[in-house]
């Protein structure tokens, strides 16, 4: 029943799986009749690697009797869809700037276009983090783009060499830009960096009545006019005494996550936004245009 946060997002690829299946998981929690250290205790604790032979924790193997419908329809249910035990924080798409925002898009009017910020330095995570969180808030906001050209360059790498990344966004040690095109027209950019120094986070989204600007500090909305006709600063006591934003941004998120008063947020669509990371790194190497739906349909999903 704890509730866990992680700085770098679990899993980090699509492909990347604890089984084939959330079936194929709770199989394989199950103790074995061959085994004899489990039989003879009973149950016991089940190491869980990822493909890359990564320990990601243990899974209950007690006997099937007493654990199978827990452990299918929750660990096992929760790593397939919603990205399992460990909820990535702190999250652009959850601060608490970003929650007042959804009322004033209302007003503001539809987003057509967009880029997304998400910047910070080696203590504050990896390239990989920092490109997860901006392409979840991306997802969330317009849904799953039909192709995403991007680039990326490796922090202190030879320029001659032009290394490229591989299909997971573990151990990325840079900075990555990358341009989302929708099937509805709209269209965005993403620039990530673990190489930038201070921490910044800002979405800007161009709407149909004006311009909103949301990041860790607060939002402002500029009407069609130019005139700033809202804004507010959510963070700006924390910072005053000498906080730091990201700081703040993660005493929040671990606030809420320990409220039993307030309810579990909108779970990561993990799926959905790991196709396009994934697709982000293919463009990087290809050099080409690539649809993330490519990577659902190779996974296996829809």
């Amino acid at each position: 029943g704890a509730k866990i946060l992680t700085l770098e997002p679990m899993p980090a690829s699509l492909l990347q799986r604890v089984g084939e299946s959330a079936d194929q998981i709770a199989e394989d929690a199950e103790p074995r009749g061959d085994d004899p250290a489990v039989a003879e205790a009973g149950g016991g604790l089940q190491e869980l690697f990822d493909d890359a032979g990564v320990r990601l924790g243990q899974a209950s193997a007690m006997p099937i009797a007493t654990t199978p419908t827990v452990f299918k329809t929750g660990q096992a249910a929760g790593l397939e869809s919603g990205g399992g035990w460990a909820r990535f924080a702190p999250s652009l798409r959850l601060c608490a700037p970003m929650r007042n925002a959804e009322e004033m898009l209302e007003v503001a009017g539809e987003p057509l276009g967009f880029w997304i910020e998400s910047i910070g330095g080696p203590l504050d995570g990896s390239l990989g983090a920092r490109l997860f969180d901006a392409v979840d808030a991306a997802v969330h906001l317009f849904g799953l783009p039909e192709a995403v050209d991007a680039g990326f360059v490796w922090h202190d790498r030879p320029r001659s060499v032009y290394p490229s990344p591989g299909d997971t966004l573990r151990g990325l040690d840079g900075s990555a830009t990358g341009h989302l095109r929708f099937g509805s027209g709209r269209s965005g950019c993403i620039v990530a960096s673990n190489r930038g120094g201070a921490w910044r986070r800002e979405i800007v989204l161009l709407c149909e009545r004006g311009r909103l600007r949301i990041n860790d500090r607060g939002l402002d909305w500029i009407d069609s006019d130019g005139l700033v006709t809202d804004r507010s600063g959510t963070l700006a006591a924390h910072v005053g005494q000498g906080e730091s934003v990201w700081r703040a941004a993660m005493v929040d998120q671990m606030s809420r996550a320990m409220d039993p008063r307030v309810p579990p947020p909108q779970p990561t669509d993990y799926a959905r936004v790991l196709a396009v990371t994934g697709a982000m790194l293919l463009s990087a190497r290809t050099g080409e245009g690539e649809a993330p739906s490519t990577l659902l349909r190779m996974a296996g999903r829809r």
